[in-house]
């Protein structure tokens, strides 16, 4: 899994990578989840890379999300049904149907307070970082991310955030007509 990993594009409006890893870790999971894809390897891996790494989270030894079950990471839960898989999916729509109040007529931050709320970000000064708990559902986790990447950098959230209606992609661009598209389902 690499930083670029589908985002090559985004990454112009942000520079370094270093200063954005929250945003870094959420978009990483949605691209790590679109179309139903991920498995229990490459969630351990993103948990790994992007949240163990960077210090925002403590190893877990589960990651749950409610309606669809909780998932041992260590030692991991054994093949059969796919838990895991349930995970990532419903975690993946939950985020896609927060997000989707960035770009809504009328704008919806809700999941924003609640992570503040909640204590899942924490201000470290000019700056926000993602401080979730190893308990929380995983859609929580990568929600968290995203609030202190929007709470970090409101201005580009609000002018530049898109969210594909099609495929669930988020991206930054600048034309308006983008905002419910991506490069692969543009708009019509």
């Amino acid at each position: 899994m690499t930083p670029s990993h589908g985002l090559p594009r985004t990454w112009s409006y942000f520079g370094d990578l270093h200063d954005h890893r929250a945003l870094l870790a959420g978009m990483t999971f949605l691209e790590m989840t679109l179309g139903g894809q991920g498995d229990l390897g490459e969630l351990r891996r993103w948990l790994d890379e992007h949240l163990v790494a960077t210090k925002i989270l403590p190893p877990p030894d589960s990651v749950r999300e409610p309606q669809a079950g909780s998932v041992r990471l260590d030692p991991p839960s054994r093949p059969g049904v796919d838990v895991a898989g349930a995970v990532l999916r419903m975690a993946r729509a939950r985020v896609i149907r927060e997000l989707a109040g960035l770009v809504g007529s009328q704008r919806d931050d809700r999941f924003i307070r609640a992570a503040i709320h909640a204590g899942r970000v924490r201000r470290e000064g000019a700056a926000w970082r993602p401080s979730p708990g190893t308990s929380d559902p995983l859609s929580d986790i990568v929600l968290c991310c995203f609030a202190a990447a929007v709470l970090s950098e409101p201005q580009a959230y609000q002018q530049r955030f898109c969210l594909c209606d099609t495929c669930g992609r988020v991206s930054f661009d600048d034309r308006p007509e983008m905002r419910h598209a991506c490069c692969e389902h543009p708009p019509h």
